[in-house]
């Protein structure tokens, strides 16, 4: 008789994050400009001044993650998943005027199924 019940489902986090319309200007700290349901998830974000964000995650995930935005159709070079186990996302905001909502998917489970 099977004592635990036994599942293939993954770990899986959402992360939920909406950056303002004027963050692709700014040059340095964006926590100002953050808002959404996750934004306390966020560890840091900054900008470099011409629309390139970084994002550092609080709590990293098991496996790469998978980040869907809008107004942010290029991805920035650079590794996703930090060697260091912190997970920095990567992106390039395309207008200034329109706000960018940032959704990060990720399992806290390394298992592949």
């Amino acid at each position: 008789m099977l004592r635990s019940v036994k599942s293939t489902q993954r770990k899986m986090r959402i992360i939920e994050i909406v950056l303002d319309e004027a963050s692709k200007s700014v040059n340095g700290d964006l926590s100002d400009k953050l808002n959404g349901p996750a934004k306390k998830q966020v560890k840091s974000i900054t900008c470099n001044g011409s629309g390139i964000v970084e994002i550092e995650l609080k709590q990293p995930f098991s496996a790469q993650p998978v980040v869907l935005r809008t107004n942010a159709n290029s991805i920035a070079p650079g590794a996703r998943k930090g060697g260091s186990g912190t997970d920095q996302i990567k992106f390039t905001i395309d207008n200034a005027g329109l706000e960018t909502h940032v959704l990060i998917v990720g399992s806290d489970s390394s298992e592949q199924y």
